[in-house]
């Protein structure tokens, strides 16, 4: 992959640190029906319990790069940031209808002035931590996140690219044309890991 315009010389680079944030909620069965959602969802539903409080807290944290990158390219800088959501959290914002979340989201893979210093990383359908998931689970869920996100995962290393939409419209939370999740992260830049 290039390096995005505006990059500093790799000659004048004395020291760097990289960050990848990793967003991840589960889906769970939850209420009288055991009906799958987001646990998100049931933090915002049932703030009495445990940490459940901190739902909004999370929820400004999932769409908090939207607000912050513009601030620091404003004064000047030129961060970057790695992002990893999984599939079960992208799926949960849909199914919520957080459309604060996903607008947020969909500037930080579609606005020109956010895609260089925004890396999607490929993620797993459920939480990416691939030394913990069997083996035989690997491929199916890396499989599923690239589905729904409307990426198409290669076996060599490097991106991935987008695969042809196949979706009609907007989502249930009002993504506009292309198709939700998969409309607008399958225009943004993405890094995957390799099935």
């Amino acid at each position: 992959m290039s390096r995005p315009a505006g990059s500093a010389p790799l000659e004048r680079i004395r020291s760097a640190f990289a960050c990848a944030l990793h967003m991840h909620q589960p889906t769970i069965p939850a209420g009288a029906t055991s009906a799958l959602i987001s646990h998100l969802q049931w933090m915002l539903e049932l703030p009495g319990e445990g940490d459940n409080h901190n739902a909004e807290p999370f929820a400004h944290c999932y769409r908090r790069m939207a607000e912050r990158l513009p601030e620091l390219i404003g004064q000047g800088c030129d961060p970057r940031i790695m992002l990893n959501y999984s599939g079960n959290l992208l799926w949960g914002f849909e199914q919520m209808g957080r459309a604060d979340i996903l607008g947020a989201l969909r500037a930080l893979a579609c606005d020109p002035a956010l895609i260089p210093p925004v890396e999607w990383l490929g993620s797993f359908w459920s939480h990416a931590v691939a030394p913990s998931t069997p083996i035989a689970d690997l491929k199916p869920s890396s499989g599923c996140w690239c589905r729904s996100t409307g990426w198409k995962a290669s076996r060599a290393p490097g991106p991935i690219t987008p695969a042809p939409s196949t979706s009609g419209g907007g989502s249930a939370a009002g993504e506009g044309a292309g198709g939700g999740v998969a409309g607008w992260l399958s225009r943004s830049r993405l890094t995957h890991v390799t099935v």
